[in-house]
């Protein structure tokens, strides 16, 4: 019987010493949390102007997946379509120096605004020129240019507007809402070019950057 007390109470002080262990690590991440929303709220109405902005050009940006679908519809194959994702990265490749340069003299708003003419610009070359192959690749030049001039100076503008201690936080923030809005997007529009056809998504594309 006295063996059998002793290995109930060494049972007791292992679930007490447990419960003492877990009870500051629930407090921590109780802490943590309410630390996080703090952050979050801390951003201010500017932070948060901005990125709504952004989520709306978000949602109206067509991913480039859907680029390298419209290059098959129109003629290519499988493996001829691949030339569409290179020559767009290569576009990149070509205006990101430059479109720097410009936007170092001209500032975030010149930059914008040929970022965002520039996809409108792809979208209607998609949407006006029907079944004509070359359209596709008119198009990746446009959208080369995009990329090159706006994911940079959008990443500027939002940590910019960031308080300097929640710097990493206000990366994360963006980051997050990009992905929501992506997600959106793409189901968006594969569901209209699926009902509605490609050119469809294309004009609603550049609705929504307009």
């Amino acid at each position: 019987a006295s063996g059998h007390e002793q290995q109930q109470q060494q049972h007791a002080a292992k679930v007490a010493q447990q419960q003492q262990q877990q009870q500051p690590q629930q407090q921590g991440f109780w802490e943590g949390a309410v630390q996080f929303w703090r952050d979050v709220r801390s951003m201010g109405v500017d932070f948060y102007r901005t990125l709504s902005v952004i989520a709306l050009y978000g949602l109206g940006h067509i991913n480039e997946s859907l680029l390298e679908a419209r290059a098959i519809e129109v003629g290519f194959g499988k493996a001829e379509s691949t030339l569409v994702v290179a020559l767009l990265c290569f576009s990149i490749f070509l205006c990101a120096y430059p479109m720097g340069r410009v936007d170092d003299k001209h500032g975030h708003a010149t930059t914008f605004a040929l970022g965002m003419a520039s996809l409108v610009a792809g979208d209607l070359v998609l949407l006006l020129s029907g079944q004509w192959p070359a359209a596709v690749f008119v198009a990746c030049g446009f959208w080369g240019v995009h990329w090159a001039v706006v994911q940079g100076p959008m990443l500027s503008v939002v940590v910019g507007l960031a308080p300097p201690h929640l710097k990493g936080t206000a990366f994360g923030i963006f980051y997050s809402v990009m992905a929501v809005t992506a997600m959106a997007a793409n189901t968006m529009f594969g569901s209209v070019w699926h009902a509605l056809g490609a050119t469809t998504a294309f004009g609603l594309s550049a609705a929504i950057i307009s």
